[in-house]
């Protein structure tokens, strides 16, 4: 097992100021063992980092010690007068960049009494006596509080912040133009763990920064904190933590419709990159002409072949010129390169295999030691022109057995003739907005375009019906349609939902906030830049994460089904999805093509 290490233990909270008395962010200490001393946490040689979950059957696999080893621990814990909650033998795994097998862990849940208690000279008292019990286990302690995942809440529109924010932001940038070559993003939320009431979250201003960076941040954070107390809100809290931003990218059954469907997988044709989500379907009008023509539409970034995952292109010279410079330039419509270029699956063929090789093994694993021994039987006693001699309870197992298998094959067979007859492709890239293209938000910032029209076989096109396959939750019609536009306001305060590949139906709530952006990209000249986007955000206000790695095109919409955004990316451990405005995607596009209209089918 690895050596515990400053950089995963800190990776929640490089440095925190908030205004309130508590020691829930202290700095944290590894020593030279490898044992974190924090007045949170405490505990080594090897402690994942926040948040973490645990692996409740990893257990399983020592149900025999265990309870001997709880019990014992338990009693050091009262030896020592430690008010402790729980005490479990478990497995623990980083949300974030998880670990590739939980790590064996004696967990203690326990709330502090007194900055006094030592609760690293416990924890080492604890591995002691753990490394004899179960060798290779490693021992943390930790505040109830702190193992409960802080989550982004919007600001509320009565926070003083909210009309100031714009200038508080371009002031930071300003100020810390030099500072900015590992930071991710510049954000502004309630953070904290209180869902019920979200006035209990403090009003903190998060940096992301990269997860390779290694230096101090405490003179960053103090320069913030000075810029807010210029504008008069000293108050709010600092956080900076180590979060990248990620441009998302089982099969339901539903996904075998020859239709398409808004909301379940795409994938570039002949690259091993990952799988996204197609959005829905648009209609373009052209001058000159009364019909409408309809397009998939989805982000750009999720059909666009990256380098590293090209293997199985033969490129020209003039073909890789093409990808080159659609980085930073938009592909123009109807463009002969991007129909050969840029070709699209869905559903994927990645899910596709994926979803045949799991069912697969699931109908592999039905048949048990008393089923093949009858199976073996049965052939047997045919070579021989027998009848093999079963009870009656024998038989009906080995009926009942054979009738799931069927019932299993049955459902893996249409999956299987979608991905060998090849219909799961859906067409060429007709037109789209460039990988990194941005365009004017305000007179200061830039904003991202990100979007891509899918040209598809007639009989592929479908109604528009999002795959809403537990939509009763949220009580969202089966019938619901994407018809309609809507735009965004900052007082929009009503659950907004999307229908993606990887977390299906989800809900959230607006940031009347716009966020800064901060990626790294090669300019015109190849040389890498630093891009800084004001972008519109969403948060999962407390519950399962909005969007996650595969999401990426999927359209957000109201109740009713008004579509107004069109998911773009987000950070892998805060809850916060950035996405396009459905109508500066809509615009962008007629600007593109030079279409007369765009709307939705």
């Amino acid at each position: 097992m690895a050596d515990s290490s400053y950089d995963r233990l800190t990776a929640h909270s490089l440095s925190h100021y908030t205004s309130k008395p508590a020691f829930l962010h202290d700095a944290p200490v590894v020593d030279q063992d490898g044992f974190l001393i924090s007045a949170t946490r405490a505990g080594g040689p090897y402690l994942c980092s926040l948040p973490a979950t645990c692996d409740e059957i990893f257990r399983w696999g020592k149900r025999d010690e265990a309870p001997r080893v709880e019990v014992d621990v338990q009693a050091i814990l009262r030896d020592s007068k430690i008010n402790y909650r729980s005490v479990q033998v478990t497995g623990r795994v980083s949300k974030v960049d998880p670990e590739p097998t939980p790590v064996p862990t004696v967990l203690v849940h326990a709330r502090r009494r007194s900055i006094l208690e030592d609760w690293w000279g416990l924890s080492r008292k604890i591995h002691a006596y753990v490394k004899k019990q179960l060798p290779g286990f490693c021992v943390e302690i930790i505040e109830d509080a702190v193992d409960i995942e802080s989550f982004c809440y919007p600001v509320l529109l009565s926070d003083t912040i909210v009309e100031k924010w714009p200038t508080i932001r371009q002031t930071i940038l300003v100020e810390l133009q030099n500072q900015l070559w590992d930071w991710t993003a510049l954000e502004c939320w309630r953070f904290g763990r209180d869902e019920k009431n979200i006035l209990n979250n403090p009003v903190t201003v998060i940096v992301s920064v990269l997860k390779r960076a290694d230096r101090s941040f405490d003179t960053n954070m103090q320069c913030i904190r000075d810029i807010l107390a210029y504008f008069d809100e000293p108050n709010v809290d600092v956080l900076f933590m180590k979060d990248e931003s990620k441009d998302y990218v089982l099969l339901p059954e539903h996904a075998l419709s020859r239709n398409a469907q808004p909301g379940v997988s795409i994938g570039i044709r002949n690259s091993s990159a990952g799988s996204s989500t197609l959005g829905g379907v648009v209609e373009v009008r052209f001058p000159g002409s009364p019909r409408w023509n309809p397009y998939g539409l989805t982000c750009f970034h999720c059909i666009y072949p990256p380098e590293e995952n090209r293997e199985n292109f033969a490129l020209t010279t003039e073909e890789e010129e093409c990808l080159s410079k659609w980085k930073l330039s938009p592909v123009e419509f109807s463009d002969p390169m991007s129909q050969k270029l840029l070709q699209v699956d869905h559903p994927s063929q990645r899910d596709l295999d994926d979803t045949i090789r799991e069912r697969t093994r699931c109908i592999k694993a039905i048949p048990n030691d008393d089923f093949k021994y009858m199976t073996h039987c049965i052939n047997e006693a045919e070579k021989e022109s027998k009848q093999p001699h079963f009870t009656k309870r024998a038989v009906n197992f080995y009926n009942s057995t054979m009738d799931r298998i069927d019932a299993f094959s049955a459902k893996l067979r249409p999956f299987e003739r979608l991905r060998y007859t090849g219909e799961f492709y859906l067409g060429e890239v007709m037109a789209g907005s460039g990988l990194h293209r941005t365009k004017p938000a305000s007179e200061i910032y830039r904003s991202r375009r990100d979007w891509a029209l899918i040209k598809m076989a007639q009989d592929r096109v479908g109604d528009n019906k999002p795959s809403v396959v537990s939509g009763f939750k949220y009580c969202i019609s089966p019938d619901l349609r994407f018809n309609s536009a809507s735009p965004i306001h900052p007082g929009l305060t009503d659950f907004l939902f999307k229908v993606g590949r990887s977390t299906d139906l989800t809900r959230g709530v607006y940031s009347p906030l716009e966020q800064v952006r901060i990626a790294r990209e090669r300019d015109a000249e190849g040389e890498m830049a630093l891009i800084a986007t004001l972008e519109h955000a969403i948060t999962s206000k407390g519950e399962a994460r909005f969007a996650e790695a595969g999401d990426s095109g999927s359209f957000i919409f109201t109740r009713k089904g008004d579509v107004v955004g069109m998911v773009m990316g987000g950070f892998e451990r805060k809850n916060t999805v950035y996405f396009t405005p459905i109508q500066d995607v809509l615009d962008d596009i007629r600007e593109v093509t030079g279409a007369e209209a765009v709307r939705l089918m």
